[in-house]
């Protein structure tokens, strides 16, 4: 699935981010599953600094 709307990017990715963190996935290591994804998936890709708090929101959240 690749993702165009700067919308649906992060949007995209806040879900790949929780899904992840509520399957045992910690902070660093869904960094660096976040920015692979952003990297295949993101069309073009968001920069690092748009993924990194999404994945720091899904940390926050309820698991």
């Amino acid at each position: 699935m690749t993702m165009k709307d700067d919308n649906a990017r992060q949007a995209g990715l806040a879900r790949l981010a929780h899904t992840a963190h509520r399957r045992g996935m910690e902070v660093d290591a869904l960094n660096c599953f976040l920015l692979e994804a952003n990297a295949r998936r993101c069309v073009p890709p968001l920069a690092a600094g748009e993924v990194l708090p999404i994945a720091a929101r899904a940390v926050e959240g309820p698991r």
